[in-house]
């Protein structure tokens, strides 16, 4: 597994090197090691680290707060907050700008591993969870029906065609969607594997294809049969497991 890459902010340097020589020990990479904020995001987008280890108080006008909050403006990566002070309304501030863990000094080597650990735990679980969202939404399509915009999921969709000059019907499980809207187009929008073009009017859902009448040129979809074109019938093949 690759190292892990922590930018450290800490003015302090009896504690900046404490904590070098822990995070080296432990095997993670140590890309910058700084005492301001300005140093800090010159080698944040340089570096791009996967980890900042962030005192809440540094030398300069910027706080390590501050650094934080402008950080966030651009980026996600798991902060985790260094301090002296326990008081709440140090706390709140910092809490404020949605750091990953916390870590209270004199600094000791298994609070170091548990914060790291519940910070980089949490990025894993937010990416995947950004990650599913992302997917969801690029597995569904709005079509206007009236005044209202409706979600159509992919793998509801059995067919598309041709129903007029720049005008299509969606074909799901349950009804029809007349939209306006070229074959073309349609294709580049839901630009997926499972569905293939058959005809220069039909985009069919491989998922609802149940048989594939050769000798007349035509798909059984169970809902529909749907026409297919002899110049379209390899491509339709190469994406079926045939025995």
């Amino acid at each position: 597994m690759d190292q892990i890459n922590v930018l450290v902010v800490e003015d302090n340097e009896l504690h900046a090197e404490k904590l070098e020589f822990l995070l080296e020990d432990l095997d993670f990479h140590v890309v910058g090691l700084v005492n301001n904020a300005l140093d800090a995001l010159a080698i944040f987008q340089e570096q791009e680290p996967d980890l900042i280890l962030l005192d809440i108080n540094i030398e300069g006008s910027f706080t390590g707060i501050d650094l934080a909050e402008r950080i966030r403006k651009t980026s996600q990566v798991p902060i985790v907050y260094i301090s002296s002070m326990r008081d709440k309304e140090t706390f709140d501030k910092a809490k404020a700008t949605s750091p990953d863990a916390f870590i209270y000094k004199p600094i000791e080597e298994d609070a170091l591993v548990a914060a790291i650990e519940l910070a980089l735990h949490k990025s894993i679980i937010n990416t995947t969870q950004s990650t599913q969202v992302a997917q969801q939404w690029t597995e569904a399509v709005f079509v206007r029906v009236g005044n209202t915009l409706k979600k159509i999921d992919l793998d509801n969709i059995v067919f598309i065609e041709v129903s007029a000059k720049n005008y299509c019907d969606i074909r799901t499980s349950k009804k029809r969607y007349s939209i306006k809207a070229s074959l073309s187009d349609i294709q580049k929008q839901i630009d997926s594997q499972q569905f293939v073009r058959v005809s220069r009017s039909h985009i069919v859902n491989l998922k609802f294809i149940e048989s594939i009448n050769e000798k007349d040129g035509y798909i059984e979809t169970g809902f529909e049969s749907v026409l297919y074109s002899r110049t379209y019938k390899d491509e339709l093949l190469s994406l079926l497991k045939l025995l």
